[in-house]
């Protein structure tokens, strides 16, 4: 019996001694396990750590929450110090042992899409760097947060007595844009850029429609937070006032009489308060105190830069619009040119003037009609480009379908577009092609 056990032993020491050495053997380089592997490698032992942002509520509040991230639903890179991919996996879920030729990593775990602007759609991410050495196990966490802007809007009681809950929020990040209306518990998320703003369109209750922008960036430390709650208060609240009553109406003042304008019946100031709210700690910024108009042009305020409107955007899909574009016959009928366009108090006005130095195609324009105004093209232009309409927030240029047409002009083309706000702020651009 004792003979049958120590063979027994035997056996599983056996098992354990040839695992052990072909463990080495991978390590060790004799048996790579894959060809390519210089003799030289190591072992990298990865784990993540997902950190979910803390929780904000319908009112602002915030809460540590109960949900949490699952390791499994990130995607790993590795990249040598060229910045070429040398592993990659869909999940973390399909990373056994990571072998490595000697030498300095960058680790990048992500989960999500990192889009310019869109509602529910969080990013996570982390980067960490590395060391792989000859023959040894170099172990790595690897934190990974919430990287794009996440911004919650809360409301005050004294903001809800001033005005009707037709309220809506208009927000940009310069590259999109997106509106939260008071009923919409949907988050809008921003990948960061140099521009964060928004312009607040609200009517109060004495019927008096009112715009407020402000500029979220005017104290730069939010730029480098990504969880941002945004309250909305009146600056000096006053007793609630009643909506009109079309039996009572609000009663305008005679600009005779030499008493004071109610408080009912002005633009009330509103106090804008952020707060970059991390695991750990709350970050709270001064407030900034923001001046209404009624539309027609920026408000103006206290809170210095945060009552700047921002210029309207004009930007290339997928191109640089600062640069032309040539147009061959390989081209010509593959060819996207779309410009976006995003104006956060909605379009006043749009032309678009064309010139050339081929004769033959200003010609052609001309006798179509040069420039063209965007929000009243005649019956040829309308039968070429979509109208814009007044208000609108987004538009798309397409002139994808000219190409075919202008490939047979040769020579510079230039479409200079003008867009201007419903704040009486413009910019302009001019896309340059070169057909060959």
């Amino acid at each position: 019996m004792k003979r049958k056990i120590h063979i027994l032993y035997l056996f599983v020491f056996l098992i354990a001694g040839l695992t052990s050495c072909e463990m080495k053997d991978d390590l060790f380089g004799k048996k790579p396990s894959r060809e390519d592997l210089p003799k030289e490698v190591g072992v990298l032992d990865l784990k993540l750590d997902p950190q979910k942002e803390i929780t904000i509520t319908g009112n602002g509040e915030t809460k540590a929450t109960d949900e949490s991230l699952d390791v499994n639903d990130f995607s790993v890179k590795i990249l040598d110090e060229n910045g070429e991919v040398v592993e990659e996996y869909a999940s973390y879920a399909d990373i056994d042992e990571v072998l490595l030729a000697t030498g300095k990593y960058q680790v990048v775990a992500t989960k999500g899409e990192l889009k310019d602007a869109a509602y529910d759609t969080p990013y996570y991410e982390g980067k960490d760097t590395c060391t792989i050495t000859s023959q040894e196990v170099s172990s790595l966490v690897t934190p990974c947060v919430l990287s794009n802007k996440k911004i919650s809007v809360a409301y005050t009681d004294d903001f809800r007595d001033r005005f009707k809950d037709d309220y809506e929020i208009v927000m940009t990040n310069g590259n999109g844009v997106l509106t939260l209306k008071s009923d919409e518990e949907k988050k809008p998320f921003f990948k960061t850029t140099d521009q964060l703003d928004f312009t607040l369109h609200a009517t109060t209750r004495s019927g008096l429609e009112t715009q407020y922008f402000c500029d979220l960036y005017t104290d730069p430390t939010v730029k480098e937070y990504n969880n941002i709650v945004v309250w909305l208060d009146v600056a000096e609240p006053d007793d609630p006032v009643e909506p009109d009553d079309p039996d009572n109406p609000d009663v305008p003042v005679d600009p005779e009489d030499p008493t004071e304008t109610p408080d009912s019946l002005k633009r009330p100031v509103i106090k804008v308060d952020i707060q970059l709210v991390e695991r750990e700690y709350t970050i709270t910024i001064p407030s900034d105190f923001v001046a209404g108009d009624d539309g027609g042009s920026g408000g103006s305020g206290d809170g210095g830069g945060g009552t700047t409107p921002a210029k309207p955007v004009i930007k290339g899909s997928g191109f640089d619009l600062d640069s032309p574009i040539t147009l061959t016959d390989a081209n010509a009928s593959t060819l996207k040119v779309v410009i976006d366009m995003t104006l956060p108090t909605g379009v006043k006005a749009m032309t678009v003037n064309i010139s050339s130095d081929n004769s033959d195609f200003t010609g052609a324009v001309t006798d179509i009609g040069n420039p063209f105004d965007m929000l009243n093209l005649n019956s040829q232009q309308s039968a070429l480009l979509a109208p814009v309409k007044s208000g609108q927030k987004t538009v798309k240029f397409d002139v994808s379908s000219f190409m075919s047409l202008l490939k047979n002009f040769e020579g510079t083309h230039k479409f200079r577009i003008y867009l201007e706000d419903l704040n009486g702020t413009s910019n302009t651009k001019t896309l340059t092609i070169i057909a060959k």
